[in-house]
C-alpha cells in the first residue's frame, strides 16, 4: 500500500497522464456499472457450484473432473473491477486502466473519504471501506492475471473460494456506498 504522499502523488500523477479523469457525465453510469458488476458476481457463482456438482455437470454434459477455478477467479475480480468502476462513476471519474482505477478508489474512498460530502459514505451507516478492501481488490486482480494470461501457475479450489468470498463482501461493500 502506499503511502498517504505517494497515494496523493499517484492519484495527480494519473490525472495528468489521462489514465484518470473527471467526467461529471459518468455519474449517469453508476448503476449500470453496479448492475454488471451483480451479473460477474452471479457468474461466478454459477461457476462455483458447477465445479462442486457432479450431477449438474451430468446434467448439461460436462465431464465430472471439470473444474472452472480460472475462470471463478476472472469473474469474481471483474465483478469487483466494475463494482470500483462504479464508485470512481459516482464521484464522476473515469479511469482507463486497472492500476488507475485502484489508485482513485483508494484515494476517493480512502484518503479523502472524511472530506467528501457525507452522501459518498454515509447512504447507508454500515458503510465501512477501507484499505483492506483494496488489498483485496488489489489480489484478486493479481489472481485474475495469473490465471488469465499463463499456463504455469494453476489456481485451485482455496483460491477460487478465497476470491470469491472477497469479491462478494467487496461488492456489498460497494453497493451499500454506492445505495
Amino acid at each position: 500500500m502506499l503511502s498517504k504522499t505517494e497515494l496523493i502523488e499517484a492519484y495527480e500523477e494519473c490525472l495528468s497522464e489521462f489514465s484518470l479523469r473527471k467526467e461529471p457525465g459518468e455519474k449517469k453510469f453508476s448503476e449500470g456499472y453496479l448492475a454488471k458488476t451483480l451479473h460477474n458476481l452471479e457468474l461466478a457463482g454459477v461457476l462455483d457450484l458447477l465445479s462442486r456438482n457432479d450431477e449438474k455437470k451430468r446434467a448439461i454434459e460436462i465431464p465430472p473432473a471439470s473444474r472452472y477455478f480460472d475462470w471463478i477467479i476472472i469473474a469474481s475480480y471483474y465483478s469487483m473491477y466494475l463494482a470500483a468502476t462504479a464508485a470512481l462513476a459516482k464521484l464522476g471519474l473515469k479511469s482507463k486502466t486497472h492500476g488507475a482505477t485502484l489508485i482513485a478508489l483508494e484515494y476517493g474512498y480512502c484518503l479523502k473519504k472524511n472530506l467528501l460530502e457525507r452522501k459518498h459514505l454515509e447512504m447507508n451507516e454500515r458503510a465501512s471501506f477501507g484499505r483492506d478492501d483494496i488489498q483485496k481488490i488489489d489480489e484478486a486482480m493479481q489472481g485474475r492475471t495469473s490465471v488469465q494470461y499463463t499456463v504455469f501457475e494453476k489456481y485451485g479450489d482455496a483460491e477460487a473460494k478465497r476470491i470469491l468470498r472477497d469479491a462478494r463482501e467487496f461488492v456489498h461493500k460497494m453497493s451499500e456506498i454506492l445505495l
